[in-house]
């Protein structure tokens, strides 16, 4: 409430950054309703499987009673992120896809996927329970931390994460983290909403829109599958042996520069979604018409869907991919003609149908960067 009349007052500020609480989240909704989206819901499940959680000493969270809530937060407006980390104790890979898949269903706003880190202190950095889980570990360089000191000596943060266990192995957490990293860039932002809108009309399932994607890399267009190569590569090259071999490693001047002009030590969904912006958004946009198409015709949809109303969501997610990050992105306004009033199909409640938004006569769109 104090926040709210700030805001009220100033207009300021114009993004809160917390993290909401576990349990009561009607109260929280009802709470940040006051901030007029400015917060967002964190629903922090970390997984959906039942014997996971019980296994990290979670089951008094309700993953249910949180996804029920799903309703009431689209209704209110809300951003909802949800946190999930990967290889806790007895997490397999099907399991922790039937985790991403809950979350989608239950139309979260975007995902976050973490590797799970193993703290000095914490219970499952133990030796006895390391052997338990048959946790297999390796160290990395957290993201811009590291210091050269006034003796020359350079200081890097590490910390060790989990990237195999008795019930995953190595492969599939690198799987995983590139299944991660397309669901990061299928819901960061506001790109592929009028997809994920019409899919969820004709009841397809979400995520099969990321997870085909996946799987399907080999017939992807040729800068989408260098992406994912290069992610995989990176997911595999930031890992050591141990922090005394990061420490020995950047102590020569050649190699700390990397960690300063970002070649090394970075965040690689981060640094791969600048990518795909940069460079691969065209190709990714077409890749992602192309899955959903499928998935659409797959669900047996009214023809209107096919001639008209896919054709016209895709050419809007074309228009607001177009050139992102392009200095000359001024000079270049794609222009599409629709046939539907997509914009106000976007900003009203979930449950309106694209067909009910027909406009009186065909009209042109220009998509101009404000």
């Amino acid at each position: 409430d104090a926040i709210a009349k700030v805001q009220d007052k100033y207009g300021y500020p114009r993004q809160v950054w917390a993290t909401t609480g576990k349990n009561a989240k009607d109260r929280i909704i009802s709470a940040i309703k006051h901030l007029n989206g400015t917060l967002r819901l964190v629903m922090s499940v970390q997984s959906t499987d039942q014997h996971v959680l019980r296994n990290i000493r979670r089951d008094n969270i309700s993953v249910d009673h949180m996804l029920a809530l799903a309703p009431a937060i689209k209704e209110a407006n809300l951003l909802t992120t949800s946190e999930v980390i990967l290889l806790l104790p007895g997490d397999t890979y099907e399991s922790h896809i039937n985790t991403l898949r809950d979350l989608v269903r239950a139309r979260v706003s975007h995902i976050q996927v973490y590797t799970l880190m193993l703290l000095n202190g914490s219970e499952l950095n133990i030796p006895q329970e390391r052997r338990k889980w048959g946790l297999k570990t390796k160290f990395r360089i957290l993201p811009r931390d590291f210091v050269e000191l006034s003796n020359g000596k350079k200081v890097i943060e590490v910390e060790e994460v989990v990237v195999g266990s008795s019930t995953l192995d190595f492969d599939e957490y690198v799987e995983l983290r590139l299944l991660a990293f397309v669901l990061w860039v299928i819901t960061y932002g506001i790109v592929y909403d009028p997809l994920l809108k019409l899919l969820r009309e004709y009841d397809a399932d979400v995520f099969e829109l990321a997870h085909r994607m996946v799987e399907r890399v080999d017939d992807a267009p040729t800068g989408i599958r260098d992406l994912f190569n290069s992610y995989r590569q990176a997911t595999s090259d930031e890992l050591w042996a141990s922090p005394e071999a990061i420490q020995a490693h950047f102590q020569d001047e050649s190699e700390y520069q990397k960690l300063l002009n970002g070649r090394a030590g970075i965040n690689v969904i981060q640094h791969h979604h600048a990518l795909a912006l940069a460079e691969h958004m065209t190709e990714w946009t077409d890749y992602i018409n192309e899955i959903a198409y499928d998935l659409l015709k797959a669900m047996q949809s009214p023809d209107e869907c096919w001639s008209q109303e896919f054709p016209a969501v895709a050419n809007y997610c074309r228009g607001l991919s177009h050139n992102v990050l392009g200095q000359d992105r001024m000079l270049s306004n794609p222009e599409f003609t629709f046939r539907y009033d997509v914009e106000q199909w976007l900003n009203d409640a979930d449950g309106s149908r694209l067909r009910d938004y027909k406009l009186s006569a065909p009209s042109k769109f220009v998509f101009r960067l404000a």
